[in-house]
């Protein structure tokens, strides 16, 4: 919610008690949070867009563009191809979030901004992976391997 004060120049404050302002700062602090608790906040941020059917400015989009980029710059992929061997949902869902995270990128590299249900869709199926995933769905790995460094990098495995 924005709060407008008239002084002498109105000017728009926002109201530091509002969700989505309280949402957005933790969002500037983004890189200071583990990996999952980055996927839980950008997409409850996103599905607040969705829900009040407001959409967000552009500044918006770049700073979520980071995240994107980090996310598909991951082997999902090889992790799909590791986690098929045991269970093809799996291996079919990592497939379709690096899918989903190449969308994201083509329609920011065309249009500046990306679809926020398919941004929600992909952070859903991260997490939804990685609290479904057990530990005997990635061992053995080498210990070198791009699979490994993605896990690693969700702290799935130290």
């Amino acid at each position: 919610m924005i709060r407008f004060q008239f002084d002498d120049r109105p000017s728009f404050l926002p109201d530091p008690n509002d969700e989505i302002y309280q949402l957005e700062k933790q969002v500037d602090k983004l890189n200071e949070l583990t990996p999952l608790k980055q996927i839980s906040l950008l997409h409850n941020d996103a599905n607040n867009y969705i829900m009040g059917s407001i959409p967000p400015f552009d500044e918006w989009y770049k700073k979520r563009e980071t995240a994107i980029r980090e996310y598909a710059s991951l082997n999902w992929v090889g992790l799909g191809n590791h986690l098929n061997k045991r269970r093809t949902s799996l291996g079919n869902m990592c497939s379709s979030i690096q899918q989903k995270l190449q969308t994201l990128l083509n329609e920011i590299e065309t249009h500046k901004r990306f679809q926020l249900t398919v941004f929600c869709s992909v952070l859903a199926q991260i997490d939804w992976l990685w609290h479904n995933i057990l530990p005997s769905y990635y061992t053995p790995l080498p210990e070198d391997s791009t699979v490994m460094n993605l896990l690693k990098y969700f702290n799935q495995i130290s």
